[in-house]
């Protein structure tokens, strides 16, 4: 999982702010945030981002089960080359 968020809110002490969007109709979307998820201060840098981590993934995972039929994910991992 990328941890660039994660990391980036433990050195600045700022809350990570998920958000989402839903397809409402045609060319049309509606904006949903979730709760904020502010990291231990106290914990070491490795935990701090790991369970930060986890609890936007917890949150992310919530949507995704609750609206399979809008999720997608695009990766270039799954893509199969042709040309290979």
């Amino acid at each position: 999982m990328p941890r660039g968020m994660a990391t980036l809110a433990h050195v600045t002490r700022l809350p990570i702010l998920p958000a989402y969007t839903l397809r409402s109709g045609p060319l049309q979307h509606a904006w949903r945030v979730l709760q904020p998820v502010v990291g231990d201060a106290a914990s070491d840098r490795e935990s701090a981002v790991r369970e930060t981590t986890q609890r936007v993934f917890r949150q992310m995972e919530e949507i995704i089960r609750r609206y399979p039929e809008q999720y997608f994910w695009f990766n270039r991992r799954w893509i199969l080359d042709p040309l290979k």
